[in-house]
């Protein structure tokens, strides 16, 4: 491996190698996996066993990104998502 990516001796990789590992991620993931499909952004699902699946913790994140950055359509449907998808085992921990 010529070119991997090595973090540094605390153990960080860069702004620049993060980015670039998350371009290719991106482009590599479907766009269902995505609540803004068309610009591949705020990802909620995360691929397990070969298969694309709901997470809860990226669709939360979505959420609160979303929120921060102003963005209501977004962030209102990761809550829905949230509703439909993780609330049963929140509901279940308690």
């Amino acid at each position: 491996m010529a070119n991997a990516i090595k973090p540094n001796a605390r153990g960080e990789l860069s702004e620049s190698a993060r980015e670039d590992i998350k371009e290719s991620t991106r482009e590599e993931m479907p766009a269902r996996a995505f609540l803004d499909r068309e610009n591949k952004k705020y990802p909620v699902m995360r691929q397990r066993d070969g298969r694309w699946v709901w997470d809860c913790n990226l669709i939360r994140a979505a959420e609160r990104r979303a929120r921060l950055n102003g963005d209501s359509s977004i962030e209102a449907k990761a809550r829905d998502l949230w509703s439909r998808v993780c609330a049963k085992f929140t509901e279940e921990e308690e």
